[in-house]
């Protein structure tokens, strides 16, 4: 009888999750086909009369159109086809379109060294359909291609439309991937505003450049998952997230290296660049960083060794849509932000990471933030970095930032310069 009644538990419990489970589906297919729908009206209504501005400024423009088909779980193309294509034809643009296969596709897309290369001069914009890692891909293409330099980047502005995984640039850009539509509308009536870009030198490899997050430890670990080996299994964005969260946290490594940095001392002096835990700053001399491909010898170095969970650089306030990692960062404001998290148990970790969307973590006792010029980091630990979701190996790297290298079009400058 006892078997038969926990038998009986067991069932009723499996149905009732299957049910859920199929609840959620269709509430959740409901609102996908409600959205369809509404983003259809509004895309026929913007084709029919396109506001004015747009029309003067993008009549007869040549837009290169980038789009990675893998992102938007798959729904980038769709995107491009039914929304993006046809309010820039509307607009009077004429795009062209390139359907990224991989990384090396792109590098070979903008080498003016390979037959059949795109020119970037030919076009009046770069528009970016993807998330934060295209981003990264494209600009080294760029420069490593000979396509441009990066005294010349900012001859041709970028667009980004937010439809990665984290798409924390575009947040930080006030770019939201909630209304793709209204994200759209907002690109094509924007000015051009200058974005600083981060250029990553490690010896015996060529030069890397980003407008984002360049991560090392638990963070780093999290991206290499959600974004590489949890990626090929059949999960939803947000459960990928979760379980590379819960796998970091549990293992709550402690990872050792060496980071050091010329203090940006127009901003900040090293008193005021103390928070959160106090972290005692060491004086070093150039000697002690001449393992480091292309440091400079000029200005006051700093070096902490402390043991990390994770540690970084950055040049915009948002790490993710949902992750407010560095609040005073501001795409403009010439400096590399470089932020860290003391290592410490588990609990303390969690309490940390759920603070991250509001960027409340910033008070936190074991987190620390630097305003720099330049950083170099000697990894001890740690078997790859992540450059905007893309992984990296881990060795001694150089970072250095161009003041407003680049041009993207968004709404409104997300902060003034400092």
């Amino acid at each position: 009888t006892t078997t038969t009644t926990t038998t009986q538990m067991l069932l009723t419990a499996g149905v009732w999750c299957v049910g859920l489970g199929v609840l959620i589906w269709a509430v959740s297919w409901l609102r996908g086909w409600l959205a369809e729908r509404s983003n259809a009206s509004r895309v026929r209504a913007f084709c029919i009369s396109p506001p004015r501005v747009a029309s003067l400024r993008w009549k007869g423009a040549r837009i290169l159109v980038v789009c990675n088909p893998a992102s938007g779980n798959g729904h980038a193309a769709k995107f491009c086809e039914s929304i993006f294509l046809p309010m820039l034809r509307a607009c009077g643009a004429k795009p062209t379109v390139v359907y990224t296969k991989g990384p090396q596709h792109v590098l070979e897309m903008f080498d003016t060294k390979h037959e059949g290369s795109v020119r970037c001069k030919d076009f009046a914009c770069i528009a970016l359909l993807s998330g934060d890692t295209l981003v990264q891909e494209v600009l080294t293409a760029v420069v490593r291609g000979g396509n441009l330099t990066v005294d010349t980047l900012a001859s041709v502005p970028f667009a980004l439309l937010p439809l990665g995984t984290s798409n924390g640039l575009a947040m930080s850009l006030s770019l939201s991937k909630q209304d793709l539509v209204q994200a759209v509308t907002d690109v094509l009536l924007a000015d051009p505003h200058p974005v600083d870009s981060l250029q990553f030198s490690r010896t015996g490899h060529p030069d890397l450049f980003g407008n984002h997050i360049f991560a090392w430890g638990a963070i780093a670990e999290h991206d290499y998952l959600q974004e590489g080996i949890l990626r090929r299994l059949p999960l939803p964005p947000w459960l990928r997230s979760l379980v590379a969260a819960a796998w970091v946290l549990i293992r709550a490594p402690s990872f050792r290296g060496s980071l050091a940095f010329e203090l940006d001392r127009d901003s900040m002096d090293e008193a005021e660049c103390r928070q959160g835990n106090g972290q005692v700053l060491q004086r070093c001399t150039f000697q002690g960083l001449d393992t480091v491909p292309a440091a400079s010898s000029t200005g006051d170095w700093y070096l902490m060794n402390e043991p990390v969970f994770s540690a970084g650089v950055m040049n915009v306030a948002s790490g993710a849509d949902d992750v407010l990692l560095v609040p005073a960062a501001k795409p403009d404001d010439g400096a590399v932000h470089v932020w860290s998290f003391v290592a410490s148990d588990s609990l303390t970790m969690l309490g940390l990471f759920l603070r991250l969307e509001s960027g409340g973590h910033a008070s936190h006792p074991n987190t620390t933030f630097f305003k720099a010029k330049q950083v170099a980091i000697w990894p001890e630990q740690g078997f790859t970095y992540s450059l905007g979701g893309m992984a990296v190996p881990c060795q001694p790297v150089h970072i250095t930032v161009h003041p407003a290298a680049t041009n993207f079009l968004y709404p409104k400058p997300a902060s003034a310069t400092k």
